[in-house]
């Protein structure tokens, strides 16, 4: 039996948008701890799919980013959180966030820090 919405997405050329997200808590590589740049959102693009990171951020130690991920289509929203119990001395992270072989064209990726309202950043990229 055919799906009344598969024929309907099929005549308007569209198809439903999703990408597997995966999240990191990992540790900064080569940011000079003496005198820390300030933080900012960064892509790469790997074997394993799209990667976005904030960096440096600091936290405690036993501090773990726990986000809320939100996908619009070809939207997707980050609000980065931490979970722990904040007893640890400071440590330098880079949360990391990997759209794991996002479908091709233009994807939009906006990064909040908690509750704001405003992004922190956001990155525009285009998939081949």
């Amino acid at each position: 039996m055919i799906r009344p919405m598969c024929v309907l997405l099929a005549l308007c050329g569209c198809t439903p948008e999703s990408v597997d997200i995966r999240t990191e808590t990992n540790g900064c590589e080569d940011i000079d701890l003496t005198d820390p740049p300030e933080a900012a959102l960064k892509m790469e693009i790997g074997k394993d799919g799209h990667i976005f990171f904030r960096e440096p951020v600091f936290e405690s130690a036993d501090m773990a980013f726990d986000p809320e991920l939100d996908q619009n289509r070809r939207e997707i929203t980050v609000r980065e959180y931490w979970v722990g119990d904040g007893e640890g001395s400071d440590a330098c992270f880079s949360p990391t966030v990997v759209l794991e072989s996002p479908p091709s064209g233009e994807w939009t990726l906006l990064w909040y820090i908690g509750d704001d309202l405003t992004p922190f950043d956001n990155e525009v990229f285009e998939v081949d």
